[in-house]
């Protein structure tokens, strides 16, 4: 029996319609290795669909960041379950953690639910129009088709799977009756402004214990 070609030489043997035939083979492979590639490592997944939410923004890497997606997938892997990260302004906390971690996390278990807040709407809804940019690009359907979204509950406020995954975005304040999360992202919850307020922080505390913690699914 003739045997498959095994080195470069048995490559460069084949024809050109042979070797035409086997590209679409060869690039089926490339892409379920990168998939997987994605799929293992946080790090790697912001590096490969950072242009899809920060455009031509360059991506400066920094020892932080590294730390931060460790501790971010030790939290997907129940390591611990909360995570309390303060850092300066325009580090790229709320890129990865909020709006690039639960796009991966759907990438693995689409069915996940999650909650999203920050002190104003206008902020939540920035970061709901970039999860969503992330989640319909050609990059990321060629790599999880398996998230789809539905056609009749794909907006700003609320984003959903056809597997049943939901986010769900409010703000401070707002709403979270009937709602609950796998997941609960508080991003930003209060402004400098509302820092130097005594008041702002009582009301605050008040929303976070009677209606944004007892929203968690367990």
């Amino acid at each position: 029996r003739s045997r498959m070609p095994n080195s470069t030489l048995d490559w460069q043997s084949l024809s050109r319609e042979q070797k035409l035939n086997l590209l679409p083979i060869a690039e089926e492979k490339s892409r379920r290795v990168e998939t997987a590639r994605l799929t293992a490592s946080l790090p790697e997944f912001v590096h490969g669909g950072w242009t899809h939410v920060e455009g031509k923004r360059a991506l400066k890497w920094n020892w932080h960041l590294d730390a931060l997606c460790k501790y971010l997938q030790d939290m997907k892997n129940n390591v611990f379950r909360k995570l309390v990260w303060n850092v300066p302004p325009r580090t790229s906390k709320s890129t990865i953690a909020t709006i690039m971690l639960p796009c991966w996390l759907w990438a693995q278990d689409p069915w996940l639910q999650f909650m999203f807040a920050s002190y104003s709407f206008s902020l939540s809804r920035d970061h709901a129009y970039k999860r969503r940019a992330l989640l319909e690009s050609s990059w990321y359907q060629e790599h999880f088709p398996n998230v789809k979204l539905r056609g009749d509950r794909n907006n700003i406020m609320e984003m959903a799977t056809e597997s049943n995954g939901i986010m769900y975005t409010t703000s401070v304040g707002g709403s979270t009756t009937g709602r609950g999360g796998d997941y609960l992202f508080l991003d930003d919850p209060n402004s400098v402004n509302q820092m130097e307020s005594d008041a702002e922080g009582a009301t605050l505390l008040a929303w976070l214990d009677t209606s944004w913690a007892p929203r968690a699914n367990d």
